[in-house]
C-alpha cells in the first residue's frame, strides 16, 4: 500500500442568525446514568433571548430527551404566537425521523409523530446542527439530566430593548 495521507477537512461551526422575523429554537436532551434532561432556548434574529427551558425527563434512553426536548420548545412557540420557526437540534436520527426520512425507534414513535405534527401543521423549519454550534443548550441538556427537580421554566420576552 502507498503512503497513506490522512485528510482533515474543516468544517466552520457557529450559530447561524435566522433571516429575519424568525426565531431559532436550539435545544438539546442528555442521558447520564439513565437519568434524561432537556433543555431549550428561542432566540430572536439577532441572538436575544425569547425564552428558555430545562427539565429533568428521569430515566430513558438517548433519543428519547432530544425528542421529548424538541416537542417541549415546538409546543411553546406554536402556544405563544411564534409561528416562524427555525429549530436546530444536534440529533441526525431525529431529523431524519421527524423528516419522514428514517422509521422512528419504536420507543419514541409517539413523540416523534407529535413533532412531526407540529412541524407540519405551524410550518416550523428543523435542521441538523452540529454539537459545536449548539453548546448553551448541550451544557443545560447535562446538567438538567443530573439536576433533582422536576421542570424550570424560564420566559423572558424581549423586544431588543427590553422586557415586553
Amino acid at each position: 500500500m502507498e503512503n497513506a495521507v490522512n485528510q482533515k477537512s474543516v468544517i466552520s461551526v457557529r450559530w447561524i442568525k435566522t433571516p429575519s422575523m424568525m426565531a431559532k429554537l436550539n435545544n438539546d436532551g442528555s442521558c447520564r446514568d439513565e437519568q434524561c434532561g432537556g433543555e431549550g432556548l428561542i432566540k430572536d434574529n439577532q441572538g436575544n433571548f425569547i425564552f428558555a427551558y430545562s427539565f429533568n425527563l428521569g430515566q430513558g434512553t438517548s433519543n428519547m430527551p432530544s425528542a421529548s426536548t424538541l416537542l417541549c420548545g415546538l409546543k411553546c412557540c406554536a402556544n405563544n404566537g411564534i409561528n416562524l420557526v427555525w429549530g436546530e437540534i444536534d440529533s441526525l436520527v431525529l431529523i431524519k425521523c421527524i423528516k419522514r426520512d428514517w422509521k422512528p425507534p419504536w420507543k419514541i414513535a409517539k413523540e416523534i409523530q407529535q413533532n412531526q405534527n407540529l412541524v407540519e401543521e405551524n410550518g416550523f423549519n428543523i435542521s441538523h446542527c452540529f454539537r459545536e454550534a449548539n453548546k448553551l443548550a448541550d451544557k443545560l441538556a447535562s446538567f438538567s439530566a443530573s439536576c433533582r427537580i422536576t421542570c424550570i421554566i424560564i420566559i423572558i420576552f424581549f423586544n431588543g430593548k427590553g422586557r415586553r
